[in-house]
């Protein structure tokens, strides 16, 4: 079996939050600022997880792998687990917990917390020992559910080099960039614990079960309902868009067409604010009156019809594109 290292792509909520923007109204600004604090956030979270990537690409691995990036995995009925990096080999799994973090970092036990210093302030975060022991146990579970005997490896990643650690934490190792392919490579003398077969059986199972992480709908974090946005069609500049039946119909101020800023609009609602949407709820959101050209734009994308004429509700599963070819 090849190795196969799976790319990671951008986190969805950047764009939805970003887009969250452009219909939020300007005098809301504690919210604008909440939103914007977590779009760094985020983004730094992407870049670190990056470089992470980079050094497990640089690793000289000397036995089959299987890379899944930021995979969420559905252990038992009520425990989901999200994996920022997953290392599937026959001798052994590894995970990381990655955390781009800068400035002064102390690590507790008792209870478990992580505290940042950052230009003076200070902050206190939920401490990633926990989480991925947490993360450990699950996966030993869901092997074991399995049958299946491997080996699982953990530690904490830590991309930032303008990072001072204070306090180590005591229960998980912590492993700076370089790191990180030196440790790789000091388990390639690890026996095979899966023949070819068996290790592939477990990686389609694996590609089988594991979803990309869903943030969705975002907008109850900042309690924020349809009605609190710019009603109507809004364009990817932010220009307000009334809707024409003309099919060649564009955004006047930057050009884009009616087609994409219709379905970037469309995307926006599951994204932002819920799973579900009926034909009334989106003559509402887009400001067009005409039930059957809703009915025409629901019925074109992906969703899931639940209950009959009247009460007809369409439903987003979030795994499949949203709009037909």
């Amino acid at each position: 079996m090849k190795n196969i290292l799976k790319i990671r792509s951008e986190p969805p909520q950047i764009q939805a939050l970003n887009r969250l923007l452009h219909g939020i109204s300007s005098t809301n600004h504690q919210v604008i600022n909440s939103i914007r604090q977590d779009i760094d956030r985020i983004q730094a979270g992407y870049k670190g997880e990056l470089r992470v990537d980079h050094f497990i690409q640089e690793t000289h691995f000397q036995l089959p792998i299987v890379y899944f990036p930021n995979a969420e995995l559905q252990v038992s009925k009520y425990r989901f687990i999200q994996i920022d990096s997953l290392i599937i080999t026959p001798s052994y799994i590894c995970i990381f917990e990655v955390k781009n973090m800068r400035g002064i970092l102390r690590f507790h036990e008792n209870p478990f917390q992580l505290i940042q210093i950052v230009d003076g302030k200070k902050r206190i975060y939920d401490c990633p020992q926990s989480q991925i022991i947490r993360m450990a146990s699950s996966l030993k579970y869901w092997l074991q559910k399995n049958n299946i005997d491997l080996p699982i490896y953990y530690k904490i990643a830590m991309p930032n080099s303008n990072t001072f650690i204070k306090k180590s934490p005591k229960k998980v190792q912590l492993l700076f960039n370089k790191e990180i392919p030196i440790f790789l490579e000091q388990l390639n003398v690890l026996p095979h614990q899966l023949n070819s077969e068996e290790f592939h059986k477990l990686c389609v199972k694996l590609q089988s079960q594991i979803k990309p992480y869903n943030p969705f709908p975002l907008c109850n974090k900042y309690n924020l309902q349809p009605e609190n946005l710019l009603p109507g069609i809004i364009c990817f500049c932010g220009m307000q868009i009334e809707y024409s039946i003309r099919k060649n119909q564009k955004c006047i101020r930057c050009g884009a067409s009616k087609k994409d800023i219709l379905q970037q609009a469309l995307l926006d609602w599951f994204y932002l604010f819920k799973p579900t949407m009926t034909n009334r709820e989106c003559r509402h959101y887009l400001k067009i009156e005409d039930k059957y050209i809703v009915s025409r734009l629901l019925k074109n994308m992906n969703l899931k019809s639940i209950g009959n004429t009247k009460s007809r509700m369409y439903q987003y599963d979030y795994i499949q594109p949203l709009f037909k070819n």
